[in-house]
């Protein structure tokens, strides 16, 4: 599971880690249509640009926003 709502108090390594296991899940399943759920919408911070920098490169993975109710 992919934790973007830890805070940057989990330090950097937690980051990578993140990073690294979602890098490798999209790698395994290039093949398949992929669906990322979060109820913490990426912002605008270094770990969030790294994770849309993947989530684009993936090839399979389409950005669904649904407004908020």
């Amino acid at each position: 599971m992919l934790d973007n709502g830890a805070g940057y108090s989990s330090g950097l390594s937690f980051y990578q880690e993140q990073l690294a296991w979602l890098r490798e899940q999209l790698a395994k399943n290039r093949r398949d249509p992929t669906i990322l759920v979060m109820h913490i919408p990426l912002g605008d911070n270094t770990f969030s640009k790294a994770v849309k920098s993947l989530l684009t490169d993936a090839g399979n993975v389409k950005p669904l926003l649904l407004p908020l109710l």
